[in-house]
């Protein structure tokens, strides 16, 4: 009996030190953490949404604004913490840009008249991706973003961009795209 009972005692001690021993090193998951993964260095170390959305908005027009902004996918994190070194982010970005004003291209001009036809109405949307690098040193993180292909140029002008007017801006018919 006394041998059952050390060997049991035995038992439970392993189990319990095994168990305790990837709690600690966070292999093991408990009700408290179940569903959930450790963090790693790089979910602590990127550049806020309002980071990203700044440097994108240097690369939008002035008669659009953000609607929406998300990461699709983070190509490379970087988190090497050593003094002096950056840390470097790199992820790929959706968004969805509103036009705020109604927009326009040129479709011909004589000397007097300019006839430019609608492309987009104010309030209508495109969706952009491109790629986003963020670096993080001492003073902050410093964020670019490339856009993809050229949305921008598909976006037209607004009525104001084509010059004074001449006599007058003749708006053709809007053309249906389907």
């Amino acid at each position: 009996m006394k041998l059952r009972r050390f060997l049991h005692c035995s038992v439970v001690f392993s189990i319990v030190a095994a168990a305790t021993i990837l709690y600690v090193t966070g292999t093991l998951d408990t009700p408290q953490t179940a569903n959930t993964r450790k963090p790693q260095p790089s979910d602590e170390l990127h550049p806020s949404g309002s980071d990203i959305e700044k440097a994108l908005v240097t690369k939008i027009p002035t008669f659009t604004r953000v609607s929406s902004l998300s990461v699709v996918s983070i190509l490379t994190a970087e988190t090497n913490q050593d003094p002096g070194t950056k840390v470097v982010w790199q992820a790929r970005i959706k968004a969805t840009i509103t036009v705020t004003t109604d927009t326009f291209t040129l479709e011909n001009e004589d000397s007097k008249v300019m006839f430019v036809e609608p492309v987009k109405l104010s309030g209508e949307t495109i969706e952009v991706f491109g790629n986003t690098v963020a670096e993080l040193d001492a003073e902050g993180w410093r964020t670019t973003v490339e856009l993809e292909g050229q949305p921008i140029e598909a976006l037209g002008q607004p009525l104001s961009a084509f010059g004074p007017k001449k006599s007058s801006h003749v708006e053709a018919p809007r053309r249906n795209n389907t």
